[in-house]
């Protein structure tokens, strides 16, 4: 009987323990605000194309994320089609042109 006892006291301690806690959020879970870090808007007024990123742009790998919004509709563009060609130009040498690397 003692046995018996013992196991619902222990199942009841774990049950207030572990069931009725809340779970709090943590700070680091939500999703950060995004830096816009460029807009325009097509030569025909159709699109308004906005370019974010997480934090300020530094040198080396920045994350990108794009925006297009039909400027008529007023709705986002799911399906778009979006190419980065990043070119520079070498001022001191005409002839070289320097690119980097694109994740998609």
């Amino acid at each position: 009987m003692k046995k018996s006892s013992f196991i619902y006291v222990i199942l009841s301690v774990f049950l207030l323990l572990f069931i009725s806690c809340e779970k709090e959020e943590d700070p680091e879970d939500k999703e950060p605000e995004m830096v816009m870090i460029a807009k325009a808007i097509t030569d025909e007024n159709t699109f308004e194309v906005k370019i974010y990123a997480r934090d300020t742009l530094f040198e080396g790998y920045n994350k990108l994320y794009v925006s297009v919004k039909n400027t008529i509709s007023m709705e986002k563009v799911t399906d778009a089609t979006i190419a980065f060609k990043p070119l520079m130009r070498d001022s001191l040498r005409v002839q070289w042109c320097l690119s980097c690397p694109v994740q998609i």
